[in-house]
């Protein structure tokens, strides 16, 4: 192990946790793949009770070195992605060097006839090099970059153990910014990673499943709650011990209502492409009387929030009482309709607002009118900067306050409240792969 390697093994697992991952990593891999495949088996049979899919990022070496489970997974319909072709920092390689890494992670994988369309670098470490390289190599999505849910207590947040991962990631704050993905301007669509994952519970913080399962499933309340995306990572060395919290968390998701859609990175990619692409047209009939249309396909179904009155050939179907479990918000399934209301049921935008404050809107399913007439407009916003870290959860919990009378789509297929997806990376299935590892670094 050259000095480098070790450095940056220091640098992300801290003084004291690089002995001990390596007799965690002993205990977890054999000799040969017997063992990994006995833990991601426990994960697989988790998901199929569940009917849930998930995505496994991997590294192309270790697909070329064990192609069979990793087909085996693409054949159950469980999402194999790009993970590098070394597990390498690509943040501080060359352009040329990141280049040779994804084009040879290509090949292995169509030489494998495992199909892949979306990307995570190796210690979530990535660069805008690196996006515009995924992009021309016809990725997707990247999952690179994290948020921290405000699940831990204090004491285990200021763990030295937690600290170290923490200002290595250098996550989001999921308290102040929204989870959710986000379309680049690469063109790319960027999903965000969830923390704590299963490293930092087990490894760093030694808690038994059923501690895990509770602070995961306080993160997917959190998520259902706020309407956001909650990407889990379950590394699948420790599957053995973790689907027990699995299973916890996806019996919740399945009892929640309004649904969570539990799906893959691949699943949400797609979706958040095509979601700014929605439109829904007015047609003014007078006395504050709207005749709607849409242009969207069938899973991107339109809510009705605030104090709106639809009228269906059915009757009036938004109006107190509420027939939605889903505060102030009921799903329209009526093809045809009017909504009433003195306001154009719309968000207003100021010319001259930032760009990116419209894209951001228009990719959670708002519908945006630039407009200098604020007062036609239920909410207007008249920003010449947008910072989504800081500024994007105030311009949501603005659009979606219960007295703003608005016709939106919904964020996430079929009217569901939060969308959930089980990942794992996936490096080494021998306890010589990850010794490999250490000397490709």
């Amino acid at each position: 192990m050259d000095a480098g390697v070790l450095a940056h093994l220091l640098r992300s697992k801290g003084l004291w946790h690089v002995p001990r991952r390596f007799a965690l990593l002993l205990a977890r891999l054999g000799p040969t793949p017997a063992r990994f495949t006995a833990a991601l088996d426990a994960i697989v049979e988790v998901l199929a009770r569940h009917g849930a899919p998930a995505s496994f990022p991997t590294t192309a070496v270790a697909l070329a070195r064990h192609p069979l489970p990793l087909q085996r997974l693409a054949a159950l319909g469980i999402e194999v992605a790009v993970h590098s072709y070394h597990h390498v920092d690509l943040s501080q390689r060359s352009p040329a060097s990141q280049r040779d890494q994804v084009i040879r992670a290509r090949q292995a994988f169509a030489q494998h006839h495992v199909p892949a369309v979306g990307f995570r670098a190796p210690y979530l470490r990535w660069n805008h090099d690196l996006l515009r390289l995924l992009f021309s190599q016809g990725f997707t999505y990247d999952s690179s970059t994290c948020a921290l849910w405000p699940v831990l207590s204090p004491e285990q947040l200021a763990a030295p153990v937690i600290q170290t991962v923490l200002d290595f990631y250098r996550p989001l704050d999921a308290g102040r910014a929204p989870v959710l993905p986000y379309l680049l301007p690469e063109g790319l669509v960027e999903i965000p990673v969830s923390l704590p994952d299963d490293e930092m519970l087990v490894d760093r913080l030694g808690l038994a499943a059923a501690d895990m399962a509770a602070i995961w499933r306080a993160m997917l309340t959190a998520s259902h709650q706020a309407g956001e995306l909650l990407v889990l990572q379950l590394h699948p060395e420790r599957g053995r011990g973790g689907a027990p919290a699995l299973d916890a968390v996806l019996t919740a998701a399945r009892a929640l209502q309004p649904a969570v859609w539990i799906t893959t990175l691949a699943e949400v990619a797609e979706w958040w492409k095509i979601r700014p692409q929605c439109q829904i047209h007015l047609q003014g009939q007078g006395d504050g009387r709207w005749k709607v249309s849409m242009n969207a396909p069938v899973a991107a179904r339109v809510l009705a929030q605030g104090p709106l009155i639809v009228e269906t050939v059915a009757g009036n179907i938004h109006a107190a009482p509420l027939t939605s479990r889903w505060p102030h918000v009921t799903d329209v399934t009526a093809e045809s309709f009017v909504v009433r209301s003195d306001l154009r049921p719309f968000i207003g935008l100021a010319p001259g607002s930032a760009q990116e404050l419209l894209g951001f809107l228009r990719q959670q399913g708002y519908v945006v009118e630039i407009s200098p007439e604020r007062a036609l407009y239920p909410v207007y916003f008249d920003w010449e900067t947008f910072d989504l870290a800081t500024q994007a959860r105030t311009a949501v919990q603005r659009v979606e306050a219960p007295d703003v009378p608005l016709l939106r789509f919904s964020r996430w297929p079929d009217a569901a409240r939060s969308a959930l997806v089980v990942s794992g990376d996936i490096d080494s299935l021998t306890f010589w792969d990850y010794l490999w590892r250490l000397s490709e670094s």
